[in-house]
């Protein structure tokens, strides 16, 4: 659904968007973007200007959250090394889950439990452990 909705957001927001920030920004920085009527050249680099703004700005917020949520280590997460085999993996995994299981730790151990079965699946599937250490 999410990869439906993603390309039909992105198709009109941005222009209903700056179409709402044109006049703003026309009376607030009329030097950067001189006031003038629709249907005009000069409207249309200004939309052009605005439209640029909002998606620079839009892709510029994304790699920087890109790159603090990068932060995490999912081998640091399970405790081992990034030349650990399999079989390790394994026994840090279940070490771990026996540690955090929901049904042991209660309430406050299921987030690290699911963060822990997630690193696992990860590191676990060739393709994906892969694809993790590039």
């Amino acid at each position: 659904m999410a990869s439906l909705l993603s390309p039909l957001l992105w198709s009109f927001i941005p222009a209903q968007l700056t179409t709402t920030l044109l006049p703003h920004l026309s009376t607030h920085l009329p030097a950067l973007f001189p006031p003038s009527p629709a249907r005009t050249p000069q409207y249309a680099k200004n939309y052009r200007n605005v439209y640029t703004l909002l998606i620079t700005g839009y892709l510029a917020y994304t790699l920087l959250q890109h790159d603090t949520t990068r932060g995490e280590d999912l081998y640091a997460l399970l405790g081992v090394s990034r030349t650990v085999d399999d079989e390790g993996l394994k026994r840090a995994f279940r070490a771990l889950s026996r540690r955090y299981h929901p049904d042991r730790a209660g309430e406050s151990g299921g987030g690290v439990f699911i963060l822990v079965r997630q690193a696992y699946e990860v590191l676990s599937d060739p393709i994906r452990r892969y694809a993790y250490d590039r």
